[in-house]
């Protein structure tokens, strides 16, 4: 039951937040429908999406006494109609001159920054993750392959192209990518390293 009734509850704040971003105070959202489905700027939704909960949350504080009893069987539908009650009071002027809504996901992972991958410097062999001495090396696909995995690949006719043999692999990709102005799968790595995968 507090499953089902936690849906309900998602639902009925979903419906009520999509019907206020058709107020202009909520322009900045950019909120569009069409025939299949919506769009909207990801972050300014996220902050109205987080204000909006926010202010709706301390609302229902001064209403229920107990939020931990409201769960309950024989309370659920009384819970239910006096949610839509608050919801259906709330107004767009006074979420937004809320001062006050949670942290949304992208300020939890600290911001989001865009980072020219092209300008990395790190080379790492999409097989073994090292290799950057070795000589020579493969292309296949996106994936950069070092001299030293290059010599036991299984398939060779799924090479692309073959770095030159009297260069290290690290001066090879980083002129393939001068030349080319492709990123290889060698920095989708240098990224994961960055920010703290590998």
């Amino acid at each position: 039951m507090r499953v089902g009734i936690l849906k309900v509850i998602q639902d009925l704040l979903h419906n009520k937040f999509v019907s206020l971003l058709s107020d202009p105070l909520y322009e900045k959202v950019n909120y569009r429908e069409n025939g299949t489905g919506h769009s909207y700027f990801m972050f300014e939704y996220s902050e109205a999406w987080a204000q909006f909960v926010k202010f709706v949350n301390d609302k229902m504080l001064l209403v229920f006494d107990d939020p931990n009893g409201v769960f309950t069987r024989k309370h659920s539908k009384a819970v239910l109609a006096k949610i839509e009650e608050i919801l259906s009071s709330i107004t767009a002027k006074q979420v937004v001159s809320y001062n006050k809504r949670y942290t949304t996901m992208f300020e939890k992972i600290g911001g989001v920054e865009v980072v020219d991958l092209n300008q990395n410097e790190e080379v790492a062999c999409d097989f073994c993750n090292e290799g950057e001495d070795s000589m020579g090396g493969v292309i296949i696909g996106s994936w950069a392959i070092c001299g030293n995995c290059a010599k036991g690949l299984s398939h060779p006719e799924e090479i692309d192209e073959h770095f030159d043999p009297s260069k290290t692999f690290r001066e090879n990709v980083l002129a393939y990518r001068r030349i080319t102005g492709q990123t290889l799968n060698t920095q989708a790595q240098s990224l994961a390293k960055a920010v703290g995968i590998l």
